[in-house]
């Protein structure tokens, strides 16, 4: 689930972030990295687990899932607080 949930997420963000011309200041393209980082992550471990163990399935537990809304909200707040920083960091200077 963890997996699907990322894919989603960078998906998402990234239709949003083309298509929406007018939220370039938001940085979506930052939370764009992100997910897709995470997602490349998550496959990795798939194909990895494949090989070795010979068994491709996917993780559909609670667990799994929670994993995979935390990973999206922790994007999210690494996502916000590097905005906030930049904000700040314009407004005050160097």
């Amino acid at each position: 689930m963890y997996l699907v949930f990322t894919l989603v997420a960078a998906i998402v963000t990234t239709i949003i972030w083309l298509r929406i011309s007018a939220m370039r200041e938001l940085r979506l393209g930052t939370l764009c990295l992100i997910y897709w980082g995470a997602s490349i992550m998550w496959i990795v471990d798939f194909v990895i687990v494949c090989i070795r163990d010979g068994i491709c399935t996917f993780e559909t537990g609670a667990d799994a899932a929670l994993l995979g809304g935390i990973t999206i909200l922790l994007g999210v707040a690494i996502w916000g607080s590097s905005l906030l920083f930049n904000k700040t960091r314009r407004k005050y200077g160097n």
